[in-house]
């Protein structure tokens, strides 16, 4: 008889992990990149804020909107790549989005799996 599908599931999960870390580690920018100061950004890149009863969650949602300039504004000027910018996202939305603690873990998650990528390229 075969493992337990809880077991095929999370030994799955490691698999496609592990391969996502491998691909990324290939094809990514480097991160050990400096990254560029932040500069102002654009008019044209500047998030409009909502009004508090017409908050739109998907296009301005007020735990990000909160901020000038927004994350991705800022993640998007600095091209800072999926992990630093997942950080950044979790950094700033942390406590005005849900649970403070939860959010803190997903921006160590993505910094956690950022510098093993680094420490397989040295």
């Amino acid at each position: 008889m075969g493992e337990p599908i809880q077991s095929e599931s999370a030994h799955s999960y490691q698999a496609q992990s592990a391969a996502l870390d491998e691909h990324c580690g290939k094809c990514c920018h480097d991160a050990s990149d400096t990254m560029p100061p932040p500069a102002r950004v654009p008019r044209e890149l500047r998030s409009t804020k909502p009004a508090e009863s017409s908050a739109d969650m998907v296009h301005s949602p007020p735990h990000y909107t909160r901020l000038t300039p927004e994350p991705l504004d800022v993640i998007e000027m600095w091209r800072c790549g999926f992990h630093v910018g997942n950080v950044i996202k979790y950094l700033a939305r942390a406590g005005h989005k849900g649970d403070r603690l939860e959010d803190l873990r997903k921006a160590r998650q993505y910094l956690d799996r950022l510098i093993r990528l680094e420490e397989r390229k040295a």
